[in-house]
């Protein structure tokens, strides 16, 4: 084969994968918006938000990052619900939105503290609509009582990290170091400034991590983490975690996906 006919080859081939994107990217159906409450400018952290089709069925779900921003799409065209359910808020219900093939919309979502329950919005679907993990774990519930630092799914998303530790970089307070062993220790800077191992909790149960001698990504690797909670003072730790009787060094909870 001439090298001529070669890149002739190699452009089409280029030129079907370009036209393949396409055709996929024109397939998708988007809904994009931003999740605020009525009468303020205040935009909604971690609201779950979910597609319903006109037969019902939950076709896509995802949660509001820190922005209120969300996305949601289906892979056919017709008619949708848009479902809105925040800590504080209850739960909404918006629409008939209609998107043609490769269609995309753009919303404002409005939502007033204690509104109408989701059960009375969903009765007639064919399947229940789940609240997110975060929410039934309590994290949403503790990142709006303003105690702690927490890493949400969406600073995750957009962070640079490659493994675990890499998330705790930058955060006042917490230091990470090599052990010398090809991993990474992440530590609390106590008041007096001396470092120390924070307790451990995954998915709300206490983990010995120091016993181990494990690293923190071999335990929960990244891909795998949906939230993080850092408690450094005694102040701001929930009751649920708390450490009566031992030496106090913070608090660490990591949430995975599941």
């Amino acid at each position: 084969m001439s090298s001529k006919t070669f890149r002739y080859l190699k452009g089409l081939g280029i030129l079907a994968i370009f036209l393949l994107s396409l055709a996929d990217a024109a397939g998708a159906q988007t809904i994009r918006g931003i999740l605020m409450e009525t009468g303020t400018e205040r935009r909604i952290q971690l609201g779950e938000m979910v597609l319903v089709g006109q037969g019902g069925d939950t076709i896509d779900v995802t949660y509001t990052n820190d922005a209120g921003g969300f996305e949601l799409t289906s892979p056919e065209p017709g008619d949708f619900l848009v479902l809105a359910d925040a800590l504080g808020y209850g739960a909404m219900a918006a629409g008939v939105f209609e998107l043609g093939a490769g269609a995309e919309m753009t919303i404002e979502y409005r939502m007033q503290p204690f509104a109408l329950p989701i059960e009375d919005l969903v009765v007639e679907f064919n399947r229940p609509v789940t609240q997110h993990s975060l929410v039934q774990n309590g994290f949403v519930a503790r990142f709006n009582r303003g105690l702690g630092h927490f890493i949400t799914p969406h600073m995750i998303e957009e962070s640079s990290a490659i493994r675990t530790e890499d998330l705790f970089r930058n955060i006042a307070g917490v230091q990470v170091t090599g052990t010398g062993f090809g991993a990474d220790r992440v530590a609390l800077r106590t008041i007096g400034g001396a470092l120390c191992d924070p307790l451990l909790y995954i998915d709300g149960v206490r983990t010995e991590s120091s016993a181990t001698g494990m690293a923190l990504s071999d335990m929960v690797p990244l891909y795998q983490i949906s939230g993080i909670e850092i408690y450094r003072r005694p102040a701001e730790i929930p009751l649920e975690y708390g450490i009566a009787g031992t030496a106090f060094c913070g608090v660490l909870v990591v949430w995975t996906k599941g």
